[in-house]
């Protein structure tokens, strides 16, 4: 539909795929000032998830979180492993920039050849959002 030039006003993206390779190419609207016209309370979404919407070549706020796939993006703590590295314990709001500098302390300090997070996401959809085209306009 992109690609056509008939791209519909409102679309389903699952967030690993064809959300984040539109939105380098402009395809979808920052969905800030429509949500604030509203007066949309972002506060109803895991700080996380509106991060994974932040996308495209000003990082704007291109779709809104619609649903995840919770068993696919749970994360567990080593508590004691924290505890011994001396690393303060995660909070369950990190942002992405956050978790990156977590996992890299952790990584500092692993033994060579182990990885302090592993992510999947091949073959599966992590996350979907609902995104608003440019044909919106």
């Amino acid at each position: 539909m992109v690609a056509g030039g008939t791209m519909a006003d409102l679309a389903f993206q699952h967030g690993a795929y064809m959300l984040p390779t539109l939105a380098k190419k402009g395809v979808w609207l920052d969905m800030v000032p429509a949500a604030d016209k509203d007066k949309h309370d972002f506060k109803i979404y895991y700080q996380w998830a509106l991060d994974t919407c932040r996308l495209g070549p000003q990082d704007n706020l291109v779709a809104m979180p619609m649903g995840v796939h919770f068993g696919q993006n749970e994360l567990h703590w080593n508590i004691n492993m924290f505890e011994q590295m001396g690393i303060e314990q995660p909070t369950n709001k990190l942002s992405k920039l956050q978790l990156t500098e977590l996992l890299t302390k952790v990584q500092a300090k692993l033994p060579k050849g182990s990885f302090a997070g592993d992510f999947l996401f091949g073959g599966h959809f992590t996350a979907e959002a609902h995104a608003r085209s440019w044909a919106a306009m």
